[in-house]
Parts: C-alpha cells; structure tokens; sequence
C-alpha cells in the first residue's frame, strides 16, 4: 500500500490514512484495515534500511529482464527542496566552506570540459535523459520530507522503486502480448 502510494503520489502518511478510508485500490492493498497515520509514520520510519533492499533487487529484476543497464546517467538539474532545520544549515563557516567546495568542483569540471574527451562527454548529455526524474515531478516529489542523508535517500529509494516496479510490468506485459499475439 505504501509503494502503491508513492506510486501515485500519495506520500503523507494523513492522506495515506485517507486514502484507505476513500479509495477501493488502497482498501484492496491493504485488506479493508484502516492504519492510522501514526503507524503507517512509524512502518515507513522503522523499515527505511528494508525498503532500500527492496528497490536494489527490484533493480536486479531489471537488470535480469534487459530493461537496465549500466551507463551515464544525465541529471536535469531539477531541485527537489529538504526538510533541514534552518539553525542547522545556515552558519557562516558551514556557507563558506561548501561554497569552496562548490568552486573547486566547477573549476574541476571546466578544466575537464576543455579537454577533447570532457567536450565529448559534454555533447552527449542532450541525448541522455532518465524518465525517473520527470515521471517523480508529475506525482508530485517537490521536497523531502525525513531529516539527514540516509533518511533522504531512503525516501528516494521510495519514490523510484515503484516507478521502476511499472517500468517492469510494463516490459512483462508486453512480452506476454507479444507471446499471445505470435500463439
């Protein structure tokens, strides 16, 4: 149910809640129990570390099918907004040292883009697009809601397993039609 929701982006754990009161397919997914919010939180929470697993090996199924590869993967620069206390993140020495940081990468990054390789690579980031990064826009990721890396990337594994779940029934579905159509 909750990979279903991140699925269409229903990501709250109030509108989850909701949503297994209101909607049939969440009901059906959830065998008619009404959770309250706070235990659908807490599931989420507690099992962030399993659910990263889950998205690996829905990435070997992948893999094993032919629909993934191994490659370069280009980023659209899209910002997807945090959940950071400001008091954490907003002292002068901290702004400073990242804003270093971000300079030495971009004078890095120029230097190997004025090399005949790096002006290679350059040219082909128009023709390289991952859909992941569009299709979490349309449901609706604009900002992380759990606190810290490891929690981020927990809620990413979130949003893209289900995105790469459809991606796989897709593949089969079509497969199986082709199969049928070819009996």
């Amino acid at each position: 149910m909750l990979l279903y929701g991140y699925c269409c982006g229903v990501t709250s754990s109030r509108r989850l809640a909701q949503a297994l009161e209101d909607h049939v397919a969440f009901r059906f997914l959830a065998a008619n129990q009404q959770a309250d919010f706070r235990t659908i939180n807490e599931f989420r929470r507690s099992r962030l570390a399993a659910l990263e697993g889950l998205f690996v090996e829905v990435l070997r199924l992948c893999r094993a099918a032919g629909l993934a590869r191994m490659g370069r993967v280009a980023l659209d620069g899209r910002k997807v907004a945090g959940n950071a206390a400001l008091d954490r993140n907003r002292d002068a020495d901290g702004i400073e040292r990242e804003v270093r940081r971000i300079l030495a990468e971009a004078e890095r990054v120029e230097r190997k883009l004025r090399t005949r390789r790096g002006r290679a690579a350059y040219r082909r980031r128009g023709g390289t697009i991952e859909a992941v990064f569009g299709q979490m826009a349309t449901r609706g990721l604009n900002r992380f809601w759990l606190r810290g890396v490891d929690q981020v990337r927990a809620e990413w594994t979130l949003w893209c397993t289900p995105t790469t779940c459809s991606g796989l029934w897709r593949a089969h579905r079509a497969v199986a039609q082709a199969l049928y159509a070819a009996a």
